[in-house]
């Protein structure tokens, strides 16, 4: 990789079936500072928006993705010429990334221009799958990412030459990153290291989607396992009991605060923090809520919202103090906003009644210096509409109890087609047909442990709220979040949003594990293929078989016809998962005229309300201009300043599907095989390049405010 020079930028700126009948998960960051004086308040936020816009934060991002590629697939590659590697470099590239300089409103009206289907795919590629843009992410050089002025802050200057000074050391397959030179790096930026006065820890907490209580499996799991052996966790939280989608792990407070030696004997665990730093609280740590911290996930957000603030309010004492930032995948995204917009409606509820206001979670709030979202559902999902109507048709005006109680009477493999239309418009009739049926029973696939998650399901509180959960996930309720919650009166400080989205076709479905390093594509995993066992009997081979993406496959077809053209990562439109705020387009794009008449009668039923967030050409003398409410473009339907401690930011796109932060999301059950497909997405990469891009983004907002306090 060579450091070249560029111009300045522009600164305009399964577990078994049941998961895989659930699995649909679904990610947001921001950088705290100092408060200051109101009167100051004007000039310190004009100077960060100018410092931010200094930045592209895109091609940022997307030099230190390919980075990081490069120095863990193809730096180890002793045995390749140069030319040689530069060819691997280019494949995986071509494999994992979509870098493309058009924002991200260019992009879809680009490919909304085309007149067929083809011609929409043939533009997409085009735009998404250019060689010059991989070229243009494949040497890292910074002059055309970041301005020279910006570049020339001392600590800025040091923080960007240590990126450069280790742009060439392969990554080891036991290299831990928060002991690595460019780790340490990123932790003194995010904590201030070494500035006493600013020193801060910084703790990232990874928010997991839809049906997430029922998933053993991290999101991001290789990255999340290398953080806990370096402060000398067990890899992954212990499973203290498992049946079925019931999932116990040890508790959050004891695996984060206590010695975990006894729950992984095989494991020798050494904390390399306590070693390198001693005692020091400016550290970044990871966590990951998980099983029935989360209550339903299925359901309504609020509930899991709870259970968050409870979560975070129980951590280990030495966590209470620190700095938070959120990634919300999937479902995730709308959980952690709705978690702060909870906790700032519940703090006035209760100084409108004269109780109490409860400070400690107002701490938890003011602690937040951002979110992540990763394929996150932050303006909602046409999945999500389209389920509850196939759950409506399903029902037939019957209550889901009535519906229940009459699907307990079928048998197995009718009660299968029955509780199929729950879980959305995915297409799952594939699990009621006879065809398929008769193709699992040849390779000995045993349907008795489905037939006894049904029995759990139907039995457990899933079916019976999983309306509610699509609800809270569908486009009108997630634009009518962003119109009333999106704002400072919200988010009364400094926030950063990152948003990330997958661009999805069907070869991601087929080749889990991608283009080898030599450019040979592995062999497609969508259909069953046979093995002979030690034994000599005949099995499915899910070494080269996935459950995983074979269901994804099958559940997405619905969603690649809705979405606007195909730009869909199969179970997410693109456009979706961005911030409101960088949204060009016209309400009427993404939701029906029905929808918007509620999101109208809404808004007039209590004007005051809305009057400070809303433009004053939309809302006149508490009625809306409808015309204007269907037409403008979405982000100036805000009012004026409304948003200005909201620093969104898009991160882009990369090449996956909505699964791509599982190593796999459903997995065969044990007593029918131990090994399965291993997706090969760079999750590490990605998630080192995404620590490093927080990293310059909390010295950008601290030059910012220094800047702003010197004038």
């Amino acid at each position: 990789m060579k450091n070249l020079r560029f111009k300045r930028p522009d600164s305009r700126g399964v577990r078994p079936l049941l998961t895989m009948m659930m699995a649909i998960g679904l990610v947001l960051a921001s950088v705290s500072f100092d408060a200051v004086a109101d009167n100051d308040q004007t000039a310190v936020e004009a100077e960060r928006k100018q410092q931010l816009a200094m930045v592209d934060w895109k091609l940022l991002f997307n030099r230190l993705f390919a980075l990081e590629i490069y120095k863990q697939e193809v730096l180890p590659l002793d045995h390749l010429s140069e030319q040689e590697k530069a060819a691997a470099f280019d494949h995986l590239l071509k494999a994992h990334t979509a870098y493309t300089p058009l924002t991200f409103n260019q992009s879809l009206n680009k490919v909304l221009g085309a007149t067929t289907s083809m011609e929409a795919y043939e533009t997409r590629e085009s735009v998404f799958r250019q060689p010059a843009n991989r070229q243009h992410i494949a040497e890292f050089g910074l002059n055309d990412v970041i301005a020279e002025e910006l570049q020339a802050d001392p600590v800025i200057k040091d923080y960007l030459q240590t990126m450069l000074a280790h742009q060439d050391r392969p990554i080891a397959d036991n290299d831990l990153f928060l002991a690595s030179p460019e780790g340490r790096n990123m932790v003194d930026a995010l904590t201030y290291q070494g500035q006493q006065q600013d020193a801060q820890g910084v703790i990232f907490v990874a928010v997991p989607g839809y049906v997430a209580h029922t998933i053993k499996d991290y999101i991001f799991e290789e990255f999340i396992n290398e953080v806990n052996t370096y402060y000398g966790r067990c890899r992954n939280r212990p499973v203290l009991k498992e049946e079925n989608i019931d999932i116990d792990f040890l508790d959050h407070v004891s695996f984060y605060g206590s010695d975990t030696q006894a729950y992984c004997p095989d494991e020798n665990l050494v904390n390399h923090h306590q070693l390198a730093r001693g005692d020091d609280q400016a550290f970044v740590d990871v966590f990951h809520p998980a099983g029935k911290e989360m209550g339903n996930t299925a359901g309504y957000n609020a509930e899991t919202t709870r259970l968050m603030r409870q979560w975070l309010r129980t951590l280990p004492a030495k966590y209470q103090d620190k700095k938070i930032i959120l990634l919300g995948y999937s479902k995730g995204a709308p959980i952690i906003l709705d978690m702060i917009r909870q906790i700032k409606e519940d703090a006035s509820e209760a100084r409108r009644k004269g109780e109490d206001v409860d400070q400690q979670d107002l701490a938890i709030a003011d602690r937040i210096m951002g979110f992540v979202t990763f394929a996150g559902v932050v303006q909602g999902t046409n999945v999500a509409r389209s389920a509850n109507e196939s759950i409506e048709d399903a029902l037939k005006g019957r209550t889901i109890d009535a519906y229940i109680d009459e699907a307990r009477k079928q048998d197995g493999d009718t009660l299968i087609g029955y509780v199929a239309p729950f879980f959305s418009d995915l297409d799952f009739s594939f699990l009621s047909n006879k065809v398929m049926k008769k193709l699992f029973d040849l390779f000995d696939f045993d349907y008795e442990p489905v037939r006894k998650l049904l029995d759990r399901v139907i039995d457990g509180r899933e079916l019976r709220e999983i309306r509610d959960g699509f609800v809270d996930l569908s486009p009108v309720e997630r634009t009518r979040w962003n119109l009333r919650h999106f704002n400072d009166e919200v988010f009364h400080q400094p926030v950063f949003v990152f948003n990330a989205t997958a661009i999805t076709d069907i070869s991601v479905f087929s080749r889990p594990m991608g283009i080898n390093s030599d450019g040979t594509k592995t062999p497609s995993v969508l259909h069953p293929k046979l093995r002979l066992n030690d034994e000599g009997e005949v099995e499915i081979d899910f070494r080269q078989f996935s459950l995983d993406s074979s269901f994804l496959y099958l559940s997405s077809i619905g969603g690649f016809k809705t979405a606007p053209g195909g730009l869909f990562d199969t179970q997410m439109e693109m456009a979706n998962t961005k911030a409101f705020t960088l949204d060009h387009r016209p309400l009427s794009e993404s939701l029906t005229e029905a929808e918007i008449d509620t999101l109208i009668a809404t808004i007039e039923s209590e004007p005051k309300l809305y009057q400070s967030l809303l433009s004053d050409l939309v809302l006149v003398d508490g009625s809306v201009d409808q015309q204007l409410f269907r037409s403008m473009p979405r982000r100036e339907l805000l009012a004026d300043g409304s948003t200005g401690n909201l620093d969104a930011i898009d991160l882009g796109e990369f090449r996956g599907h909505h699964w791509s932060l599982f190593v796999q999301a459903i997995k065969p059950p044990k007593d029918i095989s131990d090994d399965y497909v291993y997706r090969q997405f760079p999750r590490q990469a990605y998630m080192r390049a995404l620590f490093q891009v927080m990293g310059m983004y909390n010295l950008v907002q601290k030059q910012a405010i220094e800047s702003a306090r010197a004038q």
